[in-house]
């Protein structure tokens, strides 16, 4: 009997126990998703430009692509606070606002798209319906970059593989709004008015709480939802871009040393990447104390600009200038050489 209740009590202890084996960690997360790309002629190149901030259009998806893989592998559900952009690391952190209403809220970037006009990012169900665009199709928003959470959920992923796919199965949102914000979307929009978290914490009964409808919170009558982004040809193309193998590695020539490093003005930092030409412009009056500012258009698409500073005479000064640029918040911003 005393051996029989052993046994009982081993089998239980067991069963409570998840035994899932520890994910290898990985030193790199969704690398396939940093590489360049091409849909329907038009090339995209992924960066760690983590001082975006732009001003466009909003599209959104749903039902047409609920519970299938994104760009990185994990499955696409429309009733999350994700997002898909074109070129934004994955994963990162964004704040979107609705430049209409004035509402805004944090997502999480886990996929590609949108590829349709000059669209810039495209939000899940979920967020269209709290930002209030899930009715209106299309809708201007400001999206902005938010850099530490980004490479903070980032390094929190990589202890879940490659592919960041927690065992327990939480979804990327949930562990950004568990591990990283520390608070759900609710939460926020309560430490952000008083008024409401005044009216949470009443206590007394002749004085019951009153919310009133937020930004997480909506009553507007939900119209039957529609996929307002993606034809079947479009999605053939994005799913025949998923299946490509990556190009085998170039073979690198012999070193051969390098007499010219510090060549006269051949030293330039190149800064962010916009669909939008009058957001490089503002960016670019922004930096012009640093020395010379240029915009550059991408030669291979057309679709993107990009901020380029210098001519610099050595790149021991062209560093010096990048360190002072990183400090400024423009984390995506690099050395290139012409």
């Amino acid at each position: 009997m005393k051996n029989h209740l052993i046994i009982i009590g081993l089998s239980a202890l067991l069963a409570g126990c998840s035994c899932t084996p520890p994910t290898k960690a990985a030193k790199e997360i969704c690398t396939g998703t940093k590489k360049p790309y091409k849909i329907q002629g038009k090339a995209y190149h992924p960066q760690d430009h983590y001082d975006y901030d732009e001003d466009g259009v909003a599209s959104w998806y749903g039902p047409g692509f609920h519970q299938r893989p994104t760009s990185c592998g994990s499955i696409y559900d429309m009733h999350s606070y994700t997002a898909a952009h074109k070129t934004l690391p994955i994963p990162s952190v964004v704040e979107v606002t609705n430049l209409e209403n004035g509402k805004n809220l944090k997502l999480v970037i886990n996929d590609r798209g949108p590829f349709v006009d000059d669209r810039i990012i495209d939000l899940s169900k979920k967020a269209a319906q709290e930002l209030g665009t899930h009715n209106k199709g299309l809708v201007r928003v400001r999206v902005r970059a938010i850099p530490e959470e980004s490479k903070d959920l980032a390094a929190y992923l990589k202890r879940y593989g490659r592919y960041g796919i927690d065992p327990a199965g939480r979804k990327w949102d949930e562990i950004y709004f568990q591990e990283i914000a520390g608070k759900s979307p609710t939460e926020e929009v309560m430490a952000e008015d008083p008024a409401i978290v005044k009216a949470v914490m009443r206590s007394n009964s002749h004085h019951p709480p009153v919310l009133q409808n937020t930004v997480m919170h909506s009553n507007q009558h939900q119209f039957r939802p529609q996929n307002l982004t993606f034809t079947r040809e479009e999605e053939v193309i994005f799913e025949e871009l998923l299946d490509t193998p990556p190009s085998p590695p170039v073979k690198k020539s012999a070193s051969k040393p390098q007499t010219k490093s510090n060549a006269s003005g051949r030293h330039f930092i190149q800064v962010g990447s916009f669909v939008q030409k009058a957001n490089a412009d503002r960016l670019k009056q922004r930096l012009a104390r640093h020395g010379k500012a240029a915009i550059v258009r991408d030669k291979q698409s057309g679709n993107m600009y990009s901020i380029k500073l210098g001519p610099y005479s050595t790149r021991q000064l062209a560093q010096q200038k990048l360190n002072l640029v990183e400090t400024e918040g423009h984390h995506g911003a690099r050395l290139i050489r012409n």
